[in-house]
This record gives C-alpha cells, sequence and structure tokens, in this order.
C-alpha cells in the first residue's frame, strides 16, 4: 500500500525533505510581527545546524538538551537534532528554574544548546565532566 503524502516512511526527518520539496516558497517559521523565513531556508538552517551539531560531536541517539524561549531557532534545532537521529530533550524559558537545572543534571544530554541571553539569567550549570554547551542561535 502506498504511503500518504508521497513520504518513503513516516519520519520526520523524510516528512521535512518532502515539505521542503514541495513548498520551498511558502513560509515556514517566524516570531510574531516577524517576516518568516521559507520552507526552503528552513531546510537549509536545519541541515546547516545538523552540520554543527555533528562537529560538536553529537551522534545518532545522543541526547541534546535545548533550552531557549519558544522562537524558529528552537524550531530549527529541534528539527535538526530529530532528524539527525539524536533525541532532543526540550526545555522552555517557562519552566521553573530548579526543574530546567534538574533535567540538565539528569538527561545525560551529549549536548546542551542554550539561548544566550539564559546563560546568565538562569545561571545554567555548565558540565563538569567535558560535555559541551553551546549557543542556541
Amino acid at each position: 500500500m502506498p504511503m500518504k503524502f508521497g513520504l518513503s516512511a513516516y519520519t520526520l526527518d523524510r516528512f521535512l525533505e518532502q515539505v521542503v520539496s514541495r513548498y520551498p516558497y511558502r513560509p515556514a517559521l517566524a516570531m510574531v510581527g516577524e517576516e518568516p523565513m521559507t520552507y526552503a531556508e528552513l531546510g537549509r538552517r536545519v541541515a546547516q545546524a545538523q552540520r554543527r551539531l555533528a562537529e560538536l560531536g553529537v551522534q545518532p541517539h545522543d541526547r541534546v538538551v535545548l533550552l531557549g524561549r519558544s522562537s524558529p531557532q528552537w524550531a530549527e534545532a529541534f528539527l535538526a537534532v530529530t532528524t539527525m537521529g539524536a533525541v532532543a530533550v526540550p526545555l522552555l524559558e517557562e519552566f521553573p528554574e530548579a526543574d530546567i537545572h534538574h533535567v540538565i543534571g539528569h538527561a545525560g544530554a551529549a549536548l546542551a544548546l542554550v539561548e544566550r541571553r539564559l546563560f546568565d539569567t538562569l545561571a545554567v550549570p555548565a558540565f563538569t565532566d567535558g560535555r559541551a554547551v553551546a549557543d542556541l542561535e
């Protein structure tokens, strides 16, 4: 039986590829009041983020903490992490600080991507065992 939407598999990476291919010039993501990026731009940015994650040592099945506000950059990072086969550990800045610290401390993440402005305001704990904390943007 053929799959719906012309997908070769019902996975997020195949769905993203299909949407980027079919609707490259349609609006994809934006903050309220800002010019949206197109699906083609989203596809390019996700691929760029995947390369950056790989350079930082992220491999399939690794956990990656994503900490930031709900934004196109957060969504790009989520898509990059999940479509490369890693596992996103999603955190939003609205979560209680104690919960953020608890999740970061217990997630077993290979990397934490944190929005720059939250480093100081939330006193995000650094990993002490050599794992990386990088800027979400």
